[in-house]
């Protein structure tokens, strides 16, 4: 079976070629948006514990948090209560439980100390909210993976007043005073 119509003409062929391949290389356009979101409220929603409410309140107030972000958040500030009921209730039992240990007739041998289970729960939110955190931007490798500028604390050359300083330091700590 052969071919429809007349046999294409190889130089047209070669354009047609090019600009497919043009057309490839092109980058794709960036979605448009309409404008950022929203920010979002910095009054905590109902619901939260004390601790919630004050990790919200300082949250919300950043640049990076917006509308969109509102469940992670607010995931972020339960977890973060749970957290402090977790540890109260820890620091009430203590980290390591005791159990009696029993021999086959019921007489006690003595005790048997393990790990308290709800450590394992504690590090488990305590895993999440970190990953939460760096999802909506609040730590270094988050703010980086956003794009955001990582600020690098300032440390300012040392100048004839830091050399003063310490010539007078090692003087008096030569001389034994304070």
């Amino acid at each position: 079976m052969g071919l429809r119509g007349p046999a294409p003409d190889p130089a047209s062929r070669r354009g047609q070629l090019r600009a497919k391949s043009a057309a490839k290389k092109r980058a794709p356009d960036p979605p448009k948006l309409a404008g950022l979101a929203e920010r979002v409220s910095a009054k905590p929603p109902a619901g939260l514990g004390a601790a919630g409410r004050a990790l919200w309140r300082r949250v919300a107030v950043q640049e990076q948090i917006r509308e969109s972000d509102y469940h992670a958040l607010h995931e972020l500030c339960r977890s973060e209560d749970q957290y402090v009921q977790l540890r109260q209730v820890i620091e009430a039992e203590g980290d390591l439980l005791k159990k009696p240990v029993q021999n086959a007739r019921g007489e006690l041998l003595g005790q048997e100390s393990y790990s308290n289970p709800l450590l394992a729960h504690l590090h488990r939110l305590r895993s999440e909210g970190l990953k939460l955190c760096g999802d909506l931007g609040l730590t270094p490798q988050g703010r980086a993976r956003l794009g955001m500028a990582v600020v690098e604390a300032y440390k300012a050359p040392p100048d004839r007043l830091d050399e003063l300083k310490d010539r007078r330091r090692r003087r008096l700590a030569g001389e034994g005073k304070p």
